[in-house]
């Protein structure tokens, strides 16, 4: 028993190990080039599959849901393009595993789970808004196949993907949490990606709408169709939910260290003539006063996040036994701040945390962070999305508020 967890400890700390190699040595090299260009960095996406990065976590590359999470803060710190595409991807893949019948895993999800596809999950649509607990499109179910015609407002890696998992309501007559997942192959000509990806931040992600125009797929492509009897809300709420929030945080959390590093970096080394005289930025009280603020916001939003992370793969153990029984439901329903309210307030944090932090970083560096081409001033735009991505803060602090004040959640 000793010994495997020695061998599991060993193997965390090699995947993080190699996941900050590719973020420092190869992608932070890019980077500049995917932001100014809006590029996507498809050559950083070929290297995580190479290094067996794009099926972490499932059975056959064996990771909980902290080494996931340290994964993805590491490629934050060197392209954050990246590390989005990446989550978008790997988030979704234990529902996916959970979900999916044995003929799924042996054929359409072959290669998914063998970490050879990138995918992503389209369900952000434009008349729900940052309700992310809603989706109004339904699949229409006929004959040898399901009729999915929707759009989504943003989807992650539209174009570049291998395949999508579309996520619509079961049927025309579908509460909120009967949900139903589809394997869209990216090659299906009904597959419509709409404009280009023009952002102020994150400009390698390619999150550009997508048009699923009646596209038709087969029943073998609904999820664990005719053998999925836990309400499909539930499975995401478990086994998506956790990593996405978790993961969401610290690739911001990554963003604002990056930032801070390159701040302490350039204030140790500036200086400046006064009266003849030569002056270190670093002695400034004020150089010390911001510093503490700011090590005190990342220290504190870390803390949390590997806090959250170890919560969260407990958790999983729970979820695992729960799904089996088909009592997801009771459990998340019932224990709203083990299961929701910790995260939520953790992306709150952490985003928040990290916009400060950047802010910070930026005004200790003046002119030199403000030029466009820095990488603080690539870190200042890109860490404005985190407040905004689903589910967005405010909508986070109005269900913390509901709870608080015991009204319940929006979707009960």
């Amino acid at each position: 028993m000793a010994q495997d967890i020695m061998i599991q400890e060993t193997t965390v700390l090699s995947t993080k190990k190699e996941a900050r190699e590719l973020a420092q040595k190869i992608f932070s090299e890019r980077v500049n080039e995917v932001d100014k260009k809006a590029i996507f960095p498809s050559e950083n996406i070929e290297d995580l599959k190479n290094h067996g990065f794009l099926n972490l976590g499932l059975p056959q590359n064996p990771a909980g849901v902290k080494s996931i999470v340290e994964v993805i803060e590491e490629i934050s710190q060197g392209c954050p393009s990246t590390a989005v595409i990446y989550l978008m991807h790997i988030s979704l893949l234990p529902t996916l595993y959970k979900m999916s019948s044995e003929n799924q895993k042996q054929t359409i999800l072959k290669s998914v789970f063998e970490g050879k596809m990138l995918g992503s999950y389209s369900q952000s649509e434009k008349s729900t808004g940052a309700r992310a607990w809603y989706v109004e499109s339904f699949a229409k179910k006929e004959k040898g196949h399901y009729l999915i015609d929707c759009f989504k407002s943003f989807s992650t890696g539209s174009g570049y993907c291998d395949f999508y998992s579309v996520i619509t309501r079961d049927h025309k007559d579908a509460s909120d949490s009967e949900l139903a997942i589809f394997y869209v192959d990216a090659d299906d000509p009904n597959v419509k990606v709409i404009g280009e990806w023009d952002a102020m931040g994150l400009k390698g992600t390619s999150s550009t709408p997508i048009f699923f125009d009646k596209v038709r797929a087969p029943y073998i492509h609904k999820i664990g169709e005719g053998q999925v009897k836990e309400n499909v809300f539930y499975i995401l709420m478990a086994f998506t939910h956790p990593i996405y929030m978790i993961g969401l945080s610290a690739i911001f959390y990554g963003i604002a260290k990056r930032a801070y590093e390159e701040a302490v970096k350039y204030v140790n080394n500036r200086t400046y003539n006064e009266n003849g005289k030569i002056v270190h930025l670093k002695e400034l009280g004020v150089m010390h006063n911001c510093f503490a603020e700011m090590k005190v916001l990342l220290d504190t939003t870390k803390r949390f996040l590997d806090s959250a992370s170890e919560s969260a793969e407990k958790n999983t153990l729970l979820f695992e036994r729960l799904s089996k029984e088909n009592k997801l439901h009771d459990v998340i329903d019932k224990d709203h701040e083990q299961f929701f309210s910790e995260q939520s307030q953790l992306k709150i944090l952490c985003t928040e945390s990290a916009i400060k932090v950047t802010n910070m970083a930026m005004e200790v560096m003046g002119g030199s962070g403000y030029k466009s081409g820095s990488i603080i001033e690539r870190c200042y735009r890109d860490v404005r999305a985190g407040s905004l991505m689903n589910p967005s803060n405010n909508t986070l602090k109005m269900i913390l508020g509901r709870l608080e004040l015991g009204i319940g959640l929006p979707w009960e």
